[in-house]
């Protein structure tokens, strides 16, 4: 009765074992995900007082599904011993239609960290942003 117990649970064992490792690892497979840039336009205008004001026009192109980006702009630098700050006034993305994306923006060691929110899955998008006047 013993042996019997015993081979049962290995077969069991292996049984789970085996459904585990073949359904398991095709349903743990994620979609791959990947982008790039076909095209970045950038305009930057001078004021008269020294600033300026620049749009950026990226074109990603998406593969795999997404729902947000990031990136960090530096507050400041250091030139030949100076340091300059930057003032970032405005900070915006716009999609295709010019509408607003939500974002969520923080200042911290040095730098300003902005991350947007859109949905995209195997398209191309253009997004405007308006990072700094």
């Amino acid at each position: 009765m013993r042996k019997k117990l015993v081979l049962t649970a290995a077969v069991w064992t292996a049984v789970i074992f085996f459904l585990f490792f073949f359904f398991g690892r095709s349903s743990a497979k994620s979609e791959p995900k990947n982008y790039y840039f076909p095209e970045i336009r950038i305009e930057i205008n001078i004021e008269r007082d020294g600033s300026f004001i620049v749009d950026e026009y990226r074109t990603y192109d998406f593969e795999g599904s997404f729902s947000g980006i990031s990136l960090w702009i530096p507050l400041y630098t250091n030139r030949q011993g100076y340091r300059y700050d930057v003032k970032i006034d405005d900070f915006k993305v716009l999609d295709e239609q010019g509408l607003p994306l939500r974002i969520d923006l923080s200042r911290a060691s040095g730098k300003l960290t902005a991350k947007w929110y859109y949905r995209a899955s195997n398209q191309l998008r253009t997004l405007v942003k308006v990072p700094i006047k």
